[in-house]
């Protein structure tokens, strides 16, 4: 298991960062934005539907791996605390993201022109992810 990184000051310091991704995921769109995050102090952290590794896409070949701190089937509460305004960051874009992670249109398709099969296993995991930290937010509301 890869260590999820973070930097020892900056603006998002103590701001602990989810990034779910797969493989054929859009190089630029993780990599670039991780070491943004984690410059300004973010804890970021890379769930992914399997363990070690997945592939990047990058003009349209395959690119960089990247290593995967956390699978959608462990337990996320168990390695992140998880705060009220990710959980319901979470919440809000269930819809969308769900949609771009089981659409293969070129234009909205999550991840993007490396994959050509919707990966059923790995979308019912992450509908029972958002589902179950749904569920736990509103359990721990006043």
């Amino acid at each position: 298991m890869a260590k999820a990184t973070t930097a020892n000051t900056g603006p998002l310091k103590g701001m602990r960062v989810a990034i779910l991704a797969t493989d054929g995921f859009e190089q630029a769109e993780l990599v670039d934005p991780r070491k943004a995050l984690d410059a300004a102090g973010a804890t970021t952290v890379v769930i992914a539907p399997k363990a070690g590794s997945i592939a990047g896409w990058r003009h349209g070949a395959w690119g960089q791996s990247v290593p995967v701190d956390l699978t959608l089937a462990q337990s996320v509460a168990d390695r992140i605390a998880s705060s009220d305004r990710v959980l319901h960051s979470l919440i809000n874009v269930r819809a969308r993201l769900l949609a771009r992670v089981s659409s293969r249109n070129p234009q909205k398709q999550m991840p993007p022109l490396g994959t050509r099969h919707i990966d059923v296993e790995a979308l019912a995991m992450l509908e029972r992810w958002i589902s179950q930290k749904s569920s736990t937010a509103e359990e721990s509301k006043p």
